[in-house]
């Protein structure tokens, strides 16, 4: 039962992830306890036993400071148990001498602790919260800010309190060695912990006390072993119930964790990625630093400000002269020291420096937040490779873009050039994208264009502000076309051909097909989750052993669990601008996938593929009995959230129906100066077999509208048979206004049609009483700029 209990403990599964000490202590712990369990007895034992005993506890000290106390713990019952019982002399002896070995190593280190102003995030915790936070979090796991499991809690603590109590006899040894192991391993150890809390604040979190994580698992063993000599029953749903409860944290912890662990690995890699020479890398927090050396590239790294100092004088200091050597600083501003003016650092170089770049990773506590930092330089000419843009945005002008070498399989860097004369507290976004001949987007990506704060105009210059696009492996190697957006609209502003990149062959692959020299790789979906009605978008990765032939066809179907096919489709496996035929041998490839989704659709299904010649042919895929398809992945469809309440800002309307099933709930109308714009607000009493059409018209009453918008609604995202009772639907329309003589008499008026005859409208009632033309007129038309 104690290893079952210990197996699933929250707490052991999360740091027997992590490539720290702790997990480790848990192990020495139980090392130093069974070495310890004989030498309580008073009989003769063997001088290896007192030997092995000693390096268990110097290991422990040697592993953590924390281990400094349970062989302290010991030696304390040993005394007692040897005053008692004449235990061999040489026990305390050898416990004597791992404690002046350990202190001897340990002294410079503990020394450096102590000589410390504070331990930060380390505070001084009551006895009882020690004692609750334990109990909660070995059992329960640890999970956000500690806070009390309330009654969750009960089962473990009688089970600890029986066994610490020893209650009824045992088969083997005597109540002193339980003793031992009960109230002193644990009451001991806690005891003095705590008393050194008094010198210097040793907690921060539970981890601390790993410690007493083997006496307690066993103590609780020991008291469903007392009880099961009296109380069977009484056991059998206590010890159920506190498996229970751990099993459940536990699968929490391990589907969806309330905290996740500091993602630096990813920073480190995001960083790898992007890097350039001569960069830098800058920790706000010292302690984080001392992860990322695990798994940093060759760029160097500082902290400011150093650990454990508080002069923001010589942080600036420490920054201008980093600022003066470093063209570009990756920045990781959060987390931040707790004992450190936050707002120093990010202050000065948010002062000196232009942002090109973020990202945030999750974090235990909070997350990481890391920014890419450019110098704020103006330069007074365009670099000759520079392609022309001239777009404007408010006071902002985006004049060029370059796009720099490349150096990597992953993505390649764009510098704009841009100006402004007056710079805007929310300043507007440049994207650019790379797309072919048929309109297909391959990569995009976006910077928002700020300058330091305090910085001069640029208007007799222009900022250098650079921007990562996103390469993705087996893009092909064609001419793409640019195009850029500062505002609403892109631009094509020209070409880039990009080269093939070789790289690697794939270790593992999801199928092989040795007819066509072929490897599908890997199915890479463009979001974790789609919405029913709209498209899946992803691509599959495919791997060339050997030219393929020019005649394959691709299919594809969803499928579910029972493996019935809910979406067919067949595509080419190249595209127009990159034809199977000119896919190189030993490289990589991507074939587009863009799958409609029903509306009727909702969870997890099956992607599988089939290649085939374009007679229908099909080619075998090499696994033994794999059949014609192949599974890819999954894909997840989510439905559209249910809205059942209208928004705050909607002009609330009263028994509107049409077709005595659907209702006109509310509408929002904004006029700007060469558009309208309507959100109509439906809801449905019942299920509606067939797709309408909305038409919203703007004229006079009962004559012929001189401008309108009729489609399907929310343009074909939301069709009237995928509405659900009581769901309420929002319609967007955006009317284009023509030259207006006179806005005089003009009304916005809407209804409903069928879309197999646009002649054909709905019946209209308001408030019972039916409506001819069977049109409802919303408003008249705004003035400009008029609160709606």
């Amino acid at each position: 039962f104690t290893l079952l209990l210990a197996m699933f403990s929250p707490f052991l599964y999360w740091y027997a992830r992590e490539a720290r000490m702790y997990a480790l202590i848990v192990v020495e712990v139980l090392i130093f306890l069974r070495l310890l369990w004989p030498l309580l007895t008073p009989v003769n034992h063997k001088r290896w036993e007192y030997i092995a005993f000693g390096l268990s506890g110097l290991l422990l000290i040697s592993t953590h400071y924390t281990g400094i106390f349970i062989v302290f713990s010991a030696i304390i019952l040993l005394f007692f148990l040897s005053v008692s019982s004449r235990i061999n002399w040489q026990l305390l002896v050898a416990g004597g001498a791992v404690l002046l070995v350990g202190g001897f190593f340990l002294a410079p280190h503990l020394i450096e602790l102590l000589s410390l102003p504070e331990f930060f995030a380390f505070s001084q915790r009551q006895l009882w919260v020690l004692v609750l936070e334990g109990i909660n979090t070995f059992s329960l796991g640890s999970a956000g800010p500690l806070e009390s499991a309330g009654w969750r809690v009960l089962p473990y603590a009688l089970l600890g309190a029986v066994g610490m109590l020893n209650l009824g006899p045992t088969r083997r040894g005597d109540w002193r060695q339980l003793l031992s192991f009960g109230a002193g391993m644990i009451l001991l150890t806690l005891l003095a912990f705590f008393a050194a809390s008094w010198l210097k604040a040793n907690y921060s979190n539970p981890r601390h006390l790993m410690v007493l994580a083997a006496p307690w698992f066993l103590v609780m063993g020991h008291g469903l072993a007392a009880l099961w000599r009296h109380q069977k029953f009484a056991v059998v749903g206590l010890g159920s119930m506190a498996v229970f409860l751990s099993g459940q944290a536990l699968w929490q912890t391990i589907q969806q964790p309330p905290i996740v662990k500091d993602e630096v690995r990813a920073l480190a890699a995001y960083i790898e990625a992007r890097q350039q020479p001569g960069d830098l890398v800058l920790w706000h927090d010292a302690v984080m630093m001392v992860t990322y050396d695990y798994y940093s590239s060759d760029l160097p790294f500082t902290a400011v400000p150093e650990f454990a100092t508080n002069n923001p004088a010589a942080s600036v200091e420490q920054l201008a002269n980093l600022d003066e050597h470093y063209e570009r600083i990756w920045f990781v501003s959060n987390p931040h020291p707790a004992y450190f003016d936050p707002q120093v650092v990010p202050g000065w170089l948010k002062s000196h420096r232009l942002q090109t770049d973020s990202a945030v990773f999750p974090a235990s506590w909070a997350f990481l937040q890391l920014n890419l930092l450019n110098r704020a330089t103006i330069y007074e000419e365009l670099p000759p490779n520079s392609l022309p843009i001239g777009l404007d945005q408010g006071a902002y002008h985006l004049e060029a873009v370059a796009l720099e070498e490349r150096v990597r399989e992953d993505g390649i860097w764009v510098s704009l050039y841009w100006q402004t004369a007056v710079p805007d507290p929310a300043p507007p976004s440049a994207c650019l994208r790379l797309q072919d001949s048929g309109a297909v987007v391959w990569s995009e990506a976006c910077a928002t264009l700020t300058i330091p704060q305090g910085g001069s105009d640029s208007a007799e210059g222009y900022y250098r502000q650079q921007l990562w696009l996103p390469l993705s492996r087996g893009m092909p190697p064609i001419d793409y076309l640019i195009a850029a957006r500062l505002g609403e609209q892109f631009v094509n502003i020209g070409s880039t051909p990009l080269a093939a990149w070789t790289a690697a062959a794939p270790e593992e692959s999801i199928s092989q097909y040795s007819n066509a020299g072929l490897q599908l790789v890997a199915l890479n979906w463009h979001a974790d989750d789609f919405r029913a009605g709209l498209w899946a978008l992803g691509d599959l990765l495919w791997y060339t052993e050997a030219p393929p032939p020019d005649n394959l066809a691709l299919h594809l179907r969803v499928v579910d669990l029972w493996g019935r096919p809910l979406i067919e489709q067949t595509t080419a496996l190249g595209s127009p601008d990159y034809p199977l035929t000119q896919w190189s041998e030993k490289n990589y490839a991507q074939t587009p996938v863009s799958i409609p989704l029903p509306f009727s659709l909702e969870g997890s299904y099956r992607l599988q593929v089939a290649l085939a010649t374009q007679d229908g042919q099909i080619i075998a895929e090499d696994q033994f009995a794999s059949g014609d398809w192949v599974t890819a992945g999954r894909v997840n469809i989510g439905s559209w959230p249910l809205v059942t309440t209208l928004p705050e800002t909607a002009t609330p309307l009263q028994d509107v129906i049409f077709n005595e099933t659907i209702t006109l709930t509310g509408y929002d109308l904004k006029r700007g100066e060469n558009d309208v714009i309507v959100e109509l607000y439906w809801q449905s009493s019942a299920l509606i077999p067939e797709n309408y059409g909305v038409f919203v018209h703007l004229g006079e009453p009962n004559s012929a509208p001189i401008a309108q918008s009729s489609r399907a609604p929310a343009n074909w995202l939301r069709p009237t048979s995928t509405w659900r009772v009581g769901e309420i639907v929002t319609d967007r329309h955006e009317i284009e206004l023509p030259l207006l003589q006179t806005e005089a008499n003009l009304v916005v008026s809407v209804g409903i049609f069928s879309l197999a005859d646009a002649n054909q409208r709905l019946p209209l009632t308001v408030s019972g009483t039916a409506v001819p033309g069977n049109s409802y007129t919303i408003q008249e038309l705004p003035s400009p700029g008029t609160p709606p």
